[in-house]
């Protein structure tokens, strides 16, 4: 097993079209405002415009208003006709849509929920700077999902001047917010980066994180046990790789296993400890719906119930979900942001 880099890798220009390759594959200041999302029951037909709902008062200033619709041009396969709804449950196990998009031209939302019980969702958005064509952006919501403010986070020093991609943020017990982040690493490998913020508004890039193989991405990092789990994705491809550290900086393989039932594939995509085991939540386009599955040493899976289904959300999406990310409130009840398709007008 050869050694993970922790140095700044010098990226060529065909570096840079890979990253720019997958973030397709992938996908994917104005005054301070407070954005409601658009509610609509199911009831309602597949209209884009956002219906007036209540405002709820917030602590924190917005920079920006999401943009509505499909984006103009814009191929199937990227952030500009995908939208990010959302979900919750009682029990983490089953979860009901809301009825409510929290995102049009959006994808790969990441959740965490701070002390205060205020959730953040990171996320990558298309069409929200004029002179960008994607950014990673984070919403804050201090009630529950109901409403949401929208920011711009502050990137320092990262590779190429970008943005970083698929957002994986965890907080550290020094209260350091860690984003983990795919990036190139050559000219022909993408590997895992890692960046550090005191507030989860700037980050400082910091080096390599995981670079064992060519082709991982989109990663979703627990600590389990005092040892930090990784799971990350393959290329186009379904399963999982799993690389494991005991300082959360840099990792090595552990094993290149895929979660999997029998004559089903599933791509991980967000994990929490609950209950003294990992609970890993994965989406399967073969079979449109995502489950749990459940590890005590992230390499054995036990599969679990379907948590939603892509017909669970067609009133709003075009039947299909895909980079589930979970939370459970301090309430005990459970918050879902999740990607599907715009319907066409």
């Amino acid at each position: 097993m050869k050694k993970i880099l922790v140095g700044v890798s010098v990226l060529s220009l065909v570096g840079v079209g890979v990253l720019v390759g997958w973030l397709l594959a992938r996908t994917t200041v104005s005054p301070a405002v407070e954005v409601p999302v658009a509610t609509i029951p199911p009831s309602a037909a597949l209209a884009i415009a956002t219906p007036p709902v209540e405002t709820v008062p917030s602590s924190i200033a917005g920079d920006f208003v999401p943009p509505a619709g499909r984006a103009a041009g814009a191929k199937e396969y990227t952030a500009g006709v995908r939208r990010i709804l959302t979900a919750t449950s009682t029990d983490g196990v089953r979860f009901t849509p809301t009825g409510t998009i929290f995102s049009d031209r959006a994808n790969v939302p990441d959740v965490l929920v701070d002390d205060d019980g205020t959730i953040r969702v990171y996320y990558i958005g298309q069409g929200i700077q004029a002179n960008k064509e994607e950014n990673t952006a984070v919403a804050f919501s201090q009630d529950g999902g109901k409403s949401w403010t929208y920011r711009l986070p502050t990137y320092v020093n990262f590779p190429n001047h970008r943005d970083p991609s698929d957002p994986d943020v965890v907080r550290l017990s020094d209260g350091t917010y860690r984003m983990y982040f795919t990036y190139s690493v050559s000219a022909t490998k993408l590997g895992i980066a890692y960046a550090d913020s005191p507030d989860g508004m700037t980050f400082t890039y910091k080096g390599g994180s995981f670079e064992d193989v060519a082709d991982a991405v989109d990663s979703n990092t627990v600590l389990f046990n005092g040892v930090w789990h990784m799971f990350l994705g393959r290329e186009r491809l379904p399963g999982q790789r799993h690389a494991t550290s005991t300082d959360g900086r840099t990792f090595a393989l552990a094993s290149d296993e895929a979660p999997k039932l029998p004559g089903r594939d599933y791509y991980s995509s967000d994990e929490v400890v609950e209950d003294g085991v990992i609970r890993l939540f994965a989406f399967s386009k073969t079979e449109g719906n995502a489950r749990s599955f459940t590890s005590a040493d992230g390499t054995t899976w036990a599969a679990g119930d379907v948590a939603l289904t892509a017909d669970d959300a067609t009133t709003l999406g075009t039947g299909f979900l895909q980079d589930v990310a979970v939370a459970k409130l301090a309430d005990g009840t459970w918050f879902m942001a999740y990607v599907s398709g715009m319907p066409t007008e």
